[in-house]
């Protein structure tokens, strides 16, 4: 699979404008061969300043085949008028062959007080997979109150088979 993400900060007087286009790319897209889906995600003040809209197409060529449309390079001119400075665009490519790496995300609520020794046992789990055939890397995110109360910790193995 492969999944675009659309950053764009919108002007105020806009946004009706913006979120319109993006139901006409909606209906633009779904006539695309390998195109799976679509949603938009609305900002945040204070978290996330821009909408993220987020694309999903089966496979890489199905997604090549929307980006070098000129069907795309229309609708791109209509949301630059509604936009408040450039976007971004973040593309997320698997393998075609099935061959795609694959990331697992654990999410824990570590009691009070125990946090050192979570952080302990966190490092012993990471250092018996970074031995593991197929383990590529991981991330880890501490809790940080309110706005994230889990622990996460995101690991990437070479293939589905690799992982179990």
């Amino acid at each position: 699979h492969c999944t675009v993400l659309a950053f764009q900060r919108v002007r105020p007087d806009k946004v009706a404008d913006f979120l319109r286009i993006q139901e006409d790319i909606s209906g633009t897209m779904s006539r695309f061969p390998g195109y799976l889906g679509k949603e938009v995600v609305h900002p945040v003040p204070g978290l996330q300043e821009e909408f993220v809209s987020v694309f999903r197409f089966a496979t890489a060529d199905s997604l090549r085949g929307w980006m070098e449309s000129s069907e795309r390079q229309g609708v791109i001119r209509e949301l630059d008028s509604c936009a408040d400075g450039p976007g971004r665009l973040q593309v997320v490519a698997g393998d075609d062959e099935g061959r795609a790496p694959v990331t697992v995300v654990f999410s824990h609520r570590v009691k009070a007080g125990c946090e050192e020794e979570f952080r302990a046992w966190r490092e012993e789990v990471l250092h018996a997979m970074s031995a593991w055939p197929g383990f590529l890397d991981a991330d880890v995110f501490d809790a940080k109150g309110v706005l994230q109360e889990d622990w996460v910790l995101i690991v990437r193995f070479e293939s589905a088979a690799s992982l179990e």
